[in-house]
């Protein structure tokens, strides 16, 4: 098992929990109480220039609906609903995804790949924009919690900062060895991170950032209410890092 992914079932007092696997698989369990049922297992359908299934090295589950979302070492990403209907496979990276993660409202996914590049999607598998740093592998990778901010831990440690434009905001590298973990604060104002060395850091994202991220959501706010008195109200559509959490 390459990865573990774990959800609380809002509905009933249970939990959901899937693993990436070498063989290719992804198994699903829902665990109630003190009893765990066999798991489902997804199976991806093998390419047709191969005699075999690609490793599946990530897993991720939708944080409300009933789906998953996993990325094999050829690039490809596979969605699943939990009952095992296959939704659909995307050629999504040129070479081996290491990290996908849905953002914490479920709209988005991101995905980090061996390709030195990761790239910002719909949760239904609709590309909005690659983030590209440098060629080093893409090894680590966080959504801020208000889906302004993402971040990338690239192989040498560096982790940079991008805006959902695809613009580079900032760079750091609080260790000089790859990264084991990287993730946001709860409140958006620090990247935590976790190192090959077993270090713990945590970084400030700089002031100028949450500054420009105060006036993004004034101005979101006042476009909104312009759209609104205009009767435009849809062309709200048209800007989805200003539509509301769903």
């Amino acid at each position: 098992i390459y990865e573990l992914a774990i959800r609380a079932d809002s509905l009933t007092p249970s939990h959901w929990i899937a693993a990436a696997t070498r063989n290719g698989d992804v198994w699903l369990w829902q665990a109630m109480a003190q009893t765990v049922a066999n798991p489902l297992v997804f199976k991806p359908t093998i390419p047709a220039n191969s005699n075999r299934r690609e490793p599946i090295r990530t897993v991720d589950l939708h944080p409300t609906r009933p789906e998953l979302v996993a990325g094999d070492d050829s690039g490809q990403l596979h969605f699943w609903q939990f009952d095992g209907q296959s939704l659909k496979n995307i050629n999504a990276h040129g070479d081996r995804l290491n990290q996908v993660r849905y953002s914490a409202n479920g709209q988005y996914i991101l995905t980090g790949s061996r390709d030195g590049s990761a790239k910002l999607w719909t949760s239904q598998g609709e590309l909005l924009q690659t983030f590209t740093g440098d060629p080093l592998p893409v090894e680590q990778i966080a959504i801020s919690p208000n889906n302004q901010w993402f971040a990338t831990g690239a192989s040498d440690g560096m982790v940079r900062v991008w805006d959902g434009q695809g613009r580079l905001r900032g760079e750091f590298q609080p260790d000089t060895d790859s990264l084991l973990s990287l993730d946001f604060s709860a409140d958006g104002k620090y990247l935590m991170s976790i190192s090959q060395t077993g270090t713990i850091r945590r970084s400030p994202i700089a002031p100028e950032f949450r500054r420009l991220e105060q006036l993004i959501d004034q101005g979101c706010h006042w476009l909104t209410d312009y759209l609104a008195l205009s009767n435009h109200l849809q062309q709200q559509q048209s800007l989805p890092f200003c539509l509301p959490d769903q």
